[in-house]
């Protein structure tokens, strides 16, 4: 025990507990207590209210189950008790929180009517702690995506939870992981995103939400969606690895206003966005701000009119150009067939360094037939001189030349009977699938209808193979395992 420590232990119990009292991070609550016997009697019941507090506010979810639980009842509380924010590990803002809205303040049918307002004395002790006035101060001199007139007191007067969901994130030091479902009124939220990532330390060091590593994002409606802004604003937290977005859209237009400011790259290792629509240009800026992205999926769908431009093809070029020496999964969930506009040249997956798992529609995977130069091939001779190039239609794809090296798993979706033939070339050519040698799972979701005859030939493959081929009879999709001791050999 050292000199100081000594001089504490020395001090009455009552001042030792009533010091401890006063530790709001239970962490340093713990390393004060474990040096000596004294110190951990003084601590007991200090560490016994930490373990009820823990209990519970390590996990807020607000929803509809309890209506007491809310964000204007919680940050009252977290203003009352110090060691609150401490506690929280993970924050669920969830499509069926209570919001104290009455729409018929604003005239909005977006959210149901309410006769439950928040109570007036707590808006006074909301408006009136320290602090406050600078987290909801007016949208005056903000980046222009957030400038608004609108004010953020009476925000709260109308019963908008925004300006509290922004000031209880600013309260919580340990937060690991978020689930937001947007509201639709998010200005006061998306301008304290922008002022915490930029500013003098250009997010080196940000002064809140330091160790948040999962993002959950989700729009609130079943049309339209959440500006792609909220991604990117959260991706560049230091500590942030992985965003999951739901409904996200960005339709051309400047979707990242303010992200010329932002220096630093993103740290994000894993991107999935499903049912969303994303421009093709936004995406690019987007992927252009990360460095080490080795996870991305993506779902196009959504009920906007007039969607952006689905061109997985397109996105695979972006992501070899900025993704390809780290990108391990690649996954296309194609939810609108129509949507697949493919405008962009082929592009082969063999460019990428570390793919190890690809989920794919088979479209994407092969050239198309104006793509395939056949050079043995002779242009026909037409009438008064002209000529006709002979492109063939019908082609066996290399499969082995369009994947990496380092491919896993792979799992082709809109599988035709015309590509079985490929496949079985793969499964008996001892030089092709000795091309790829981590290859041990392939799966292809077929089109609807019988098995044509020549799935057979790929069934008696797989089993010359020693492969095992599951196939569900309720199902289109037939899964074909290759044993990792035969791709070896």
């Amino acid at each position: 025990m050292t000199g100081q420590d000594a001089c504490f232990t020395g001090l009455p119990i009552e001042l030792i507990e009533h010091i401890f009292a006063h530790l709001w991070d239970p962490l340093d609550l713990v390393n004060a207590s474990s040096t000596c016997k004294q110190l951990r009697a003084a601590s007991e019941r200090p560490v016994k209210e930490h373990l009820m507090l823990a209990s519970r506010y390590s996990n807020l979810n607000f929803d509809d189950e309890d209506p007491s639980i809310n964000v204007w009842t919680t940050l009252d509380e977290m203003l009352k008790d110090p060691r609150i924010p401490y506690h929280v590990c993970k924050i669920d803002f969830g499509l069926d929180r209570p919001r104290f809205y009455d729409a018929s303040v604003r005239g909005s049918w977006e959210i149901s009517p309410t006769t439950i307002r928040p109570p007036r004395d707590l808006l006074d002790r909301l408006l009136n702690a320290d602090g406050m006035e600078a987290i909801l101060r007016d949208g005056t001199e903000v980046p222009p995506l957030w400038n608004t007139s609108r004010n953020p007191f009476l925000d709260l007067e109308d019963g908008i939870d925004d300006p509290i969901n922004s000031a209880i994130l600013r309260q919580l030091p340990n937060l690991h992981e978020i689930s937001l479902v947007d509201s639709g009124e998010d200005v006061n939220l998306g301008r304290f995103l922008v002022d915490t990532i930029i500013g003098p330390q250009q997010c080196t060091n940000p002064p809140f939400l330091s160790k948040l590593k999962d993002v959950k994002l989700e729009h609130w409606d079943t049309e339209g969606g959440m500006r792609l802004n909220f991604v990117l604003y959260f991706m560049h937290f230091p500590s942030v690895r992985t965003i999951r977005g739901h409904m996200i859209h960005a339709n051309g237009e400047s979707a990242l206003a303010t992200s010329d400011s932002i220096l630093l790259k993103s740290n994000i290792t894993t991107l999935i966005l499903t049912y969303s629509n994303v421009d093709l240009s936004a995406l690019e800026d987007l992927l252009n701000r990360t460095k080490g992205l080795k996870s991305f999926s993506y779902a196009h769908a959504g009920a906007n009119v007039g969607d952006a431009d689905y061109d997985p093809r397109g996105i695979i070029a972006c992501l070899l150009k900025h993704a390809g020496r780290s990108l391990e999964v690649l996954k296309f969930e194609d939810e609108d067939d129509e949507s697949v506009e493919e405008g962009f040249p082929y592009c082969s997956l063999s460019g990428f360094d570390t793919l190890k798992i690809v989920d794919i529609r088979w479209s994407t995977l092969s050239p198309d037939a104006g793509d395939i130069v056949n050079e043995s091939e002779e242009d026909e001779p037409l009438s008064q001189g002209f000529f006709s190039q002979n492109n063939a239609y019908h082609f066996e794809l290399d499969v082995a030349s369009a994947l990496p090296a380092t491919i896993q798993r792979l799992k082709l979706t809109k599988f035709p009977d015309e590509g079985v033939s490929s496949i079985v070339k793969l499964l008996e050519d001892d030089k092709l699938h000795g091309a790829l040698p981590n290859l041990s799972h392939i799966s292809l979701c077929r089109f609807e209808g019988e098995p044509a005859s020549d799935w057979n030939k790929l069934y008696k493959a797989a089993k010359t193979a020693d492969i095992v081929v599951d196939q569900k009879a309720d199902s289109t999709e037939a899964g074909i395992r290759l044993l990792q001791s035969e791709w070896n050999t």
